[in-house]
């Protein structure tokens, strides 16, 4: 009644404990694996099943159509209702909402739950009739999903059958969202006392104290359970097919052949066979045994364009490690269908995911990183990336390295833009719209970035630092900030730098997620707007050669504190600098003079630029001392002399010169 029911509903078993649900679940599962097995022709897989607590001991491995899951005595008033219900759905590949990512689960996987919270109280006397009514059935099950409203208690036996274990009858009823649904009520065979035969107690004491022995006729009680199951869940064509199977055995064994000697016969005998007997043998000899129903052919999509199978031959990517971080071997875990994105258009490939085999481990590792608590680490050094031709971002994403290589060119040297990129590959391969998703640009800008910190960061040692899709640490900037500034692009002389220029540049906006909200009237609708991006970098810069010796994007508006951070971090390494030149200089002056380190600047300038127009006191006009700052500052043809503020302005002296300053 149960069993044909698990490939398309869920099952709900409930009722007092110590009667052998968890047994007869796993006996159920397991028959419905056996046959999904042999009748999809999946070569080299075991069944299996997987049993837990909480929905969250099947986040860390995706679903499997023959590895079943039992979500076994959970505590149900601590589970949403829609979990339970999306944990139910076996008609539909579906997730179910757990700690840190969902768990996956897959179409005609059986899902079974197992609790012994029920209403005992409201169980009917049994006088002897096959059915109950539905008010009593629900007075006895609604309590188990904490008296959820009907429309969830439908929504939910829609989707499961449910068995309900009690004192006087075991009651079943089969998956339906009518409320006239028979439902059965059995008390026959000592059913209500326990599930498991006497014989086989012994058998599953020895399961359970992890003695792992077949006993006696096992292959022969597995084949039965085999046809029985067969003949229950296999589909009409597949019948039918066994069924011609069975008679072409049954005549066949009516013939004395060869190949099956009935009955001895005597030479005469076998030389006066007829003609019909003779052409019979060679059919039989030539025929081969019928023992499983056909092998089903990869399915296709008529009403796609690119139809293709579903399981063809595609290229395999695997991780280049062959043990653990923690010294465990590692052991193949699943096959995934991935997209790789290369120049030449969008390519199906496969992904072959390793597990490490140490119980206090199990890292899960893709073709360059490995998964520690939902973060996908890198493991990659760049010439591996070079070997495999393809960087992933997860294990369904992946871009090749030529791609990388030179769309990393056109962002960072030309401008180009994500959403940019995304349209002319749909133009020029002709995508549809549904295969570039709108999540294609975030996911093409972490490759981007991936690959340029992958390149980067390998000098330095930093490259398993690298978490794709989140932010480096700030030690890692640290460290390649100075690696950068040391060794690859290192200044002719650091003695010979004795003036930098600092300013902002609030159009280079960057995209970050520590961007405040911006001062200004709300948005059309009424509520306030987060700007998506920064307020552009800050630089500092030696005129002399024009090159950077100091650069930080801006979260808030340009002010004292990213001009602070700079020159403390600049002029320590320059120890012949002595002039700054600045558009804020008077206003920073008196916050300036807090620091023992800035007393090494002697001459601040304001650039001609800034400067125009500027009403400042006479004291500050321009310093001769300063002419050499001039030299740098040019409008048109015609040199223009910088304000300044001497080394030692009076205090009167440091006012807001004017509006545009």
């Amino acid at each position: 009644m149960i069993l044909p029911t698990m490939l398309s509903f869920g099952l709900i078993i409930l009722g007092k404990p110590g009667i052998g649900k968890t047994p007869a679940a796993i006996v159920m599962v397991m028959a419905v694996a056996r046959f999904l097995i042999q009748s999809r022709n999946m070569d080299g897989l075991f069944p299996g099943w997987r049993r837990s607590k909480q929905i969250d001991g099947f986040r860390e491995r995706p679903g499997e159509v023959h590895i079943p899951v039992i979500l076994d005595d959970p505590l149900l008033p601590s589970i949403n209702v829609e979990d339970i219900k999306s944990f139910l759905d076996v008609g539909e590949n579906g997730l179910v909402d757990a700690r840190y990512r969902a768990a996956k689960f897959v179409r005609n996987q059986c899902r079974v739950l197992l609790n012994n919270e029920w209403c005992p109280d409201k169980e009917p006397e049994y006088v002897g009739l096959s059915t109950i009514t539905w008010k009593q059935f629900l007075a006895m099950f609604q309590p188990a999903l904490n008296d959820a409203p009907m429309p969830h208690v439908m929504a939910t036996l829609k989707r499961a059958s449910v068995i309900i274990a009690g004192d006087n009858a075991i009651y079943v009823r089969l998956a339906s969202e009518h409320q006239s649904q028979k439902i059965h009520c059995i008390n026959s065979s000592g059913i209500t006392e326990d599930w498991l035969q006497e014989t086989n107690k012994a058998h599953y004491n020895h399961y359970k104290n992890g003695q792992h022995t077949k006993y006696v006729d096992f292959d022969q009680y597995v084949e039965e359970e085999t046809n029985l199951v067969s003949e229950l869940l296999a589909s009409p064509e597949e019948k039918e097919y066994l069924r011609r199977g069975a008679t072409y055995d049954r005549w066949n064994e009516g013939f004395p052949t060869a190949s099956n000697p009935a009955t001895p016969r005597r030479a005469s005998a076998a030389a006066a066979s007829s003609h019909a007997d003779r052409h019979h043998e060679e059919a039989v000899s030539a025929s081969p045994p019928i023992t499983a129903p056909p092998a089903k052919q990869p399915r296709i999509d008529l009403n796609d364009s690119d139809a293709e199978p579903l399981s063809p031959d595609y290229e395999v990517f695997e991780t280049h490690l062959k043990k653990c971080s923690c010294g465990g071997n590692l052991s193949p875990s699943h096959e995934i269908e991935a997209t790789l994105y290369d120049m030449l258009g969008q390519v199906k490939i496969k992904v072959r995911t390793w597990r490490c085999t140490s119980y206090g481990c199990r890292l899960t590792f893709g073709p360059n990183f490995a998964i520690h608590d939902s973060d996908k680490v890198n493991t990659a050094q760049p010439a591996e990336v070079k070997k495999a031709r393809a960087l992933f971002v997860s294990n369904k994403i992946a871009f090749s390295s030529v791609f990388l290589e030179y769309h990393a060119r056109m962002e960072f040297r030309a401008c180009v833009s994500s959403r940019a990129v995304q349209d002319v590959y749909r133009h020029t391969f002709g995508l549809k719209t549904n295969k570039l998703s709108g999540q294609w640009r975030k996911t093409y800008a972490t490759a981007i970035v991936y690959y340029t910190a992958l390149t980067e960061l390998y000098p330095i040692g930093r490259h398993l630092d690298i978490v794709i899709g989140k932010e480096l640490s700030p030690l890692t900037l640290k460290i390649y900030e100075q690696h950068v500034l040391h060794h690859v692009l290192p200044p002719h002389s650091r003695k010979a730098v004795t003036e930098v220029v600092a300013d902002g540049h609030a159009k280079a906006h960057m995209k970050c997620a520590n961007s405040h909200r911006h001062a200004g009237n709300p948005g059309k609708r009424g509520k306030d707007v987060t700007k998506p991006f920064g307020h552009g970098w800050f630089m500092v810069v030696n005129p002399a050669d024009q090159r950077i010796l100091w650069a930080k994007h801006m979260s808030q508006p340009e002010g004292n504190a990213i001009l602070e951070a700079a020159l403390m971090d600049v002029i320590p390494k320059f120890p012949n600098l002595d002039g700054v030149i600045v558009d804020r200089a008077c206003s920073f002056l008196p916050h300036a003079r807090h620091f023992k380190v800035m007393n090494q600047v002697k001459y601040w300038a304001v650039d001609a630029f800034h400067a125009q127009g500027s009403n400042a006191p006479t004291a500050v006009q321009p310093n001769r001392s300063t002419d050499y700052l001039a030299s740098f500052v040019k409008r048109g043809k015609k040199s223009s002399t910088p304000y300044s503020c001497s080394k030692k302005p009076a205090s009167k002296v440091l006012k807001r010169p004017s509006s545009k300053h």
